[in-house]
């Protein structure tokens, strides 16, 4: 019994993983709204009904794309830089998301056009929430304070890496880092914010 349980999945894995793999394929040939769920059932081998033993919808694909960009993201920016708990480094959220998107540029392009900012905002903030603070019982009104700045720190910093993203990446990211520190005089600065 408990050998056909592993079998399944196995198979589970791979047919996500067929999915996954036609998803950008198709991606890397056209926009998001030209993908199908019939286009993407045949690119991937499988029937309709398979696509929807494992995705609700294209949009549901997209979320979990977008969600497996986003742990990366969260991971690397929050790996150990010798700074204390309750910080986010904005400087390394911005590179992480470089190096990230780097990996498959025409991809993430599409992916992130197609995703609003708050709601790559809405994913990636309760993540680093949840990996600053744990699940200890925190005092309601400073953990509220610290979500809220959270969410307004990683506002500033994915509006800045979306509009380089997307329109300069011919600038190095460091330099515009450099260039928006100087130009706020210290009001956007990348540097490690600590969430108290």
């Amino acid at each position: 019994m408990e050998k056909a349980v592993k079998k399944l999945d196995r198979r589970v894995v791979k047919t996500r993983r067929a999915i996954r793999e036609a998803f950008r394929r198709k991606l890397e040939q056209g926009p998001l709204k030209a993908i199908t769920v019939s286009g993407l059932a045949s690119e991937a081998d499988i029937d309709r009904k398979t696509f929807y033993l494992h995705f609700s919808s294209i949009d549901d694909l997209v979320d979990a794309e977008v969600r497996e960009l986003l742990e990366h993201l969260v991971a690397a920016a929050l790996r150990s830089s010798g700074q204390p708990g309750d910080v986010i480094d904005l400087r390394r959220v911005l590179l992480a998301f470089r190096d990230l998107t780097e990996e498959d540029p025409v991809i993430y392009e599409r992916l992130l056009n197609s995703v609003p900012m708050e709601a790559i905002i809405d994913m990636v903030q309760p993540a680093i929430f949840e990996e600053l603070h744990g699940s200890e019982a925190d005092d309601p009104e400073r953990a509220l304070a610290a979500e809220y700045l959270a969410r307004y720190y990683l506002g500033g910093v994915f509006s800045v890496f979306l509009h380089w993203f997307k329109y300069d990446q011919d600038t190095p990211l460091e330099q515009l880092i450099a260039t928006v520190e100087q130009q706020a005089g210290g009001a956007l600065a990348f540097r490690p914010v600590v969430l108290r």
